[in-house]
Parts: C-alpha cells; structure tokens; sequence
C-alpha cells in the first residue's frame, strides 16, 4: 500500500470550502470604531471639567496641601459702553468721461500711382489630338473664352504646334 500526500479526488471537485470574509471584516472594523470611541471618550474625560453623575472625572484628583493659598478674586473692572459713531457717508466717485482722441488723416496725394502689372499669361502649344474644347476643360475655362483672347474664329481650326493663351 503506497501513502500518498493528499488524497487523488481532492483537486478535481475544486477546493475545499472556506469561511467568508464579509463577517469576519465587518466585526474587526466594529471593533476599530468602538475602540477609537472609546479613547475620544476617555480623552474628553480626562481634560475637561468633572462631570457629575457619570462617572465623575477619570483624571488624577488633587488633594489640598498645607500650603495652598486662596486665590484672590479679580474686582471687577467697569466696561465703558460703547458710544455711537457716525459712519463715513460714501462719497461717489466722478466715471471720468472720454475724451475724444484726434484721428490723423492722411491727405490724398496727387501724384498717379501706377497700376499693378498685368498677371503674367499662361500659355499652352496645341498637341496633335487637341481641341478647344479638352484644352479648356483641361484649364477651367471656356471654348469662347480661348477664342477670344486668341483671335479664333473657328473653333474646329487650331493646329499641332500653336501657342493659345489661357484666360
């Protein structure tokens, strides 16, 4: 008979069961809150004043030494009483009001100024294959376009080797 470590079935039904956790956590933390309570408690009872009826101060007692002294008791001081005062009336302040600023004005010149230089034209040479037509939809202008600004009249009588200007 061979003795193994743990038995064969143990793994297979997955593991063995356990206590929750919830219970076990809940009462530890009650456990905490009561506690710290308690030396809140404890703490306000031993450096406040003694409380009569409960308990009575937890705190060292003192017993009268043959050497104590009486404290004396202060007079009490007159408090003068307080004596109305008239409060500053606010005073408005003047809104300052704008003040106009002078534009300068350029006067005109009389000398003519030149007008800007023409755009430079965009040419184009006519490949055999070409119409107006394609070359105009090739640079997004129109068939009466290019033959006005290239003195065609018609539109069917373009050559290989031409150079059109593009509007």
């Amino acid at each position: 008979m061979v003795l193994a470590p743990e038995p064969a079935w143990r793994g297979i039904a997955g593991q063995a069961r356990r206590a929750r956790s919830g219970p076990v956590a809940l009462a530890g933390a009650a456990v905490v809150v009561v506690g710290i309570g308690g030396i809140v408690l404890a703490t306000g009872l031993l450096d406040g004043p003694p409380v009569s009826g409960v308990g009575g101060n937890l705190g060292p007692t003192t017993s009268a030494s043959p050497t104590a002294r009486p404290t004396p008791t202060p007079t009490p001081r007159p408090t003068p009483s307080p004596t109305p005062t008239a409060a500053p009336t606010p005073v408005p302040t003047p809104v300052p009001t704008p003040v106009p600023t002078p534009v300068l004005t350029v006067a005109p010149t009389t000398a003519p100024t030149a007008p800007p230089p023409p755009p430079p034209q965009q040419t184009y040479t006519v490949q055999q294959g070409d119409t107006l037509g394609s070359i105009a939809q090739q640079f997004g202008t129109t068939v009466e376009a290019l033959q006005a600004a290239n003195g065609i009249e018609d539109p069917n009588e373009i050559f290989p080797g031409q150079v059109l200007v593009i509007p």
